[in-house]
């Protein structure tokens, strides 16, 4: 499965975790993304319907390049309709097309900045979501 299907799937797990697992298992079969024995495996070794379809997930990212695109077609022949327009219209940043790494448009390495700080009352600002801050007396 690609990242960005991946992270279509990962952003609207709350959601998809609520289809009911058994309802759909013999269509993911048909579809070839899951043999009988591993569907099998799959639902009985978890307590619940939300655990049992969470564990199927999971375990769909590790299929294909199609399996997205079949899962999707699972859910349209079972009227899913608001879901699949919800995977549709899930937006894709940057990062999620990089597998959780930040995208890195100039392709330069990232710049270490030290700042110091000292006295007190002082306030130091950084801004990104992989900023590292250390604090300690030198």
């Amino acid at each position: 499965m690609n990242i960005q299907d991946r992270n279509r799937l990962r952003k609207n797990r709350c959601n998809l975790v609520d289809i009911d697992p058994d309802r759909i298992k013999h269509n993911l079969i048909q579809e070839g993304l899951f043999t009988p024995q591993q569907m099998d495996d799959l639902l009985l070794s978890q307590p619940t319907p939300k655990d049992r379809m969470g564990s199927l997930l999971t375990k769909m990212e590790e299929k294909g390049p199609n399996a997205y695109s079949a899962f999707r077609d699972v859910l349209l022949q079972f009227h899913y309709q608001a879901l699949v327009d919800a995977l549709d219209r899930t937006p894709l940043t940057a990062t999620d097309e990089m597998d959780g790494a930040p995208l890195n448009q100039t392709d330069e390495p990232a710049k270490k900045v030290n700042i110091d700080i000292s006295g007190h009352g002082s306030t130091a600002v950084v801004c990104g979501a992989h900023s590292t801050i250390t604090i300690g007396k030198r």
